[in-house]
């Protein structure tokens, strides 16, 4: 994107966020969801590194996302989630999806 458009969109959709006149939490995450901002912000706003590790999975379910970032241990832990319990959330999600598919 930035380089055939030269810019990217997390710029344009805090942008419009902002035009819309979104919370500003909404336009934070909008506008900083990749690395290598999302270290940057993460901490003070989850959501952030919620839709970050959203994009980290999409691969895991057929979906081509440009990231090719592996989650690490302490993105799962930022949101309070127990390593223990990762891989079955992995596979509820799994199963959602493919229930949400079968929808049409």
């Amino acid at each position: 994107e930035l380089e055939t458009l030269g810019i990217t969109h997390c710029f344009i959709g805090a942008q419009l966020a902002r035009h819309w006149n979104l919370p500003a939490e909404i336009i934070t995450v909008l506008g900083y969801h990749h690395p290598p901002y999302v270290e940057e912000v993460a901490a003070s706003n989850p959501l952030v590194r919620l839709l970050n590790l959203s994009e980290k999975i999409l691969p895991d379910f057929g979906i081509a996302e440009h990231t090719g970032d592996e989650i690490q241990d302490y993105e799962w832990e930022e949101l309070g989630i127990d390593l223990a319990d990762v891989e079955d959330i992995c596979n509820q999600v799994n199963e959602l999806a493919m229930q949400a598919a079968q929808l049409g």
